[in-house]
């Protein structure tokens, strides 16, 4: 699968854990799965059912474009389709139907597989946590897929392929290539978390392309378990942005701020918004704090200078006292490393700052600004402020952040 259908497949993924809440994923036609397919809570009876499916050449005999059920030993559904251009199958599942014909016991499901009446409730709690598809459902969205990615539509029929536990499908894949199977699509998954980390290190918004959504079924809540994937997301992001040497007090308001967002979700809907939003917010953060490529000086001087921005005392005396370097040397190393001097960069700073608070929606007085960014005189910071900004305080914010011109700003 080229890198655009694999792109357009991962959205139609989110689409159809969003509103199925079940997993869909790829199998090449070497019966390789293209993602990892968690057996956290599966019972071994069960996972060995799915190995026979997966890797036992049952995706061979379903019928070109149409949706084919399969169904386990266990009465557990998928549905595959085969897909264009060598891309293998599409498998969605697990799932259970609305109505299954034989409405068999769950000790008849056991006994008909040889297992244990022990087994029950084992079998009863995963099977409870299984999400419940609807045919027409099933259908609808196996026939979006191949539109989304190719622009044809299935046939409007389900072809069911029933397995049995007495008459199970030739094995093509031994049980070591089917171990080595899952290995490479967990390894494969493990890339994928690396490339984003690379990509939000760089504030690359592109990575929220890249990771997809990764289901990991193992607490019968599904808002649970969605809820701790955002967890271990919001981990991996603050891992990203420590790459890109963002002080450490930005990175844990971030990072609290989205463990507060996502334990106050209430539905899979509000968590999916999550993903994408907190993926965004790290690399803006990024694009904004990173400190990657300057020397420990020059990034102990920045932040110092970010931290202590309504010091009106704030000088090169002072920050280099701070980070423990000669003054001379310090300023020096900043100009080559940032291309401007300190108190520059300070001006600049406190004009950016200036700048949001005179957009924000309290109306607060000029004056007041400009003490809370450090300047004590407010003519002063006018003035300093008309020279970075090209217009005035007060004509910044009549014109919401636009200068205005020349003959419109009413300080001038």
């Amino acid at each position: 699968m080229d890198e655009q259908r694999r792109r357009s497949f991962n959205r139609y993924r989110d689409i159809a854990y969003l509103f199925l809440n079940v997993s869909l994923f790829d199998v090449s036609r070497k019966l390789i799965p293209g993602d990892y397919l968690d057996r956290t809570v599966v019972p071994e009876m069960i996972s060995r059912s799915y190995d026979d499916f997966l890797f036992g050449g049952t995706l061979f005999d379903c019928p070109p474009r149409t949706a084919c059920e399969i169904i386990t030993p266990f009465r557990i559904r998928f549905c595959a389709l085969e897909l264009e251009h060598s891309d293998g199958y599409a498998v969605m599942g697990p799932y259970l139907p609305e109505a299954d014909e034989k409405n068999l016991t769950l000790e008849e499901i056991l006994l008909q597989n040889g297992a244990s009446l022990s087994e029950r409730e084992s079998l009863r709690g995963y099977l409870a946590q299984l999400p419940v598809i609807g045919r027409t459902k099933v259908i609808a969205m196996m026939d979006g897929l191949p539109l989304h990615l190719y622009g044809w539509r299935i046939e409007n029929t389900l072809f069911q392929i029933e397995l049995t536990q007495q008459n199970p499908p030739p094995c093509p894949v031994f049980e070591e290539d089917a171990i080595q199977a899952r290995a490479e699509a967990i390894e494969k998954r493990y890339d994928r978390e690396r490339l984003l980390m690379d990509a939000v290190s760089r504030g690359d918004d592109n990575a929220v392309q890249i990771l997809g959504r990764v289901t990991l079924n193992r607490l019968p809540n599904h808002v649970r378990n969605e809820k701790n994937l955002m967890i271990v997301l919001n981990t991996l992001l603050r891992k990203a942005v420590e790459q890109a040497k963002v002080h450490p007090l930005y990175i844990d308001a971030i990072s609290g701020k989205w463990a507060l967002a996502i334990e106050n979700a209430q539905t899979v809907g509000q968590l999916d918004e999550i993903y994408y939003k907190m993926i965004l917010d790290y690399c803006a953060l990024v694009r904004k704090r990173s400190l990657a490529g300057y020397t420990s000086n020059v990034r102990a001087a920045i932040n110092c200078i970010q931290f202590n921005m309504d010091e009106p005392q704030l000088s090169l005396k002072m920050i280099a006292n701070s980070v423990g370097a000669n003054a001379s040397y310090l300023s020096h190393q900043f100009n080559q490393e940032f291309g401007i001097s300190i108190p520059e960069y300070i001006a600049r700073m406190r004009v950016e700052e200036a700048q949001n608070l005179l957009l924000s929606s309290v109306d607060f007085p000029v004056g007041q600004i400009a003490a809370a960014v450090g300047f004590q005189d407010v003519n002063y910071f006018s003035k300093i402020f008309k020279r970075i900004a090209g217009c005035t305080p007060s004509a910044y914010r009549q014109n919401g952040g636009k200068p205005p011109a020349p003959s419109d700003d009413p300080e001038t």
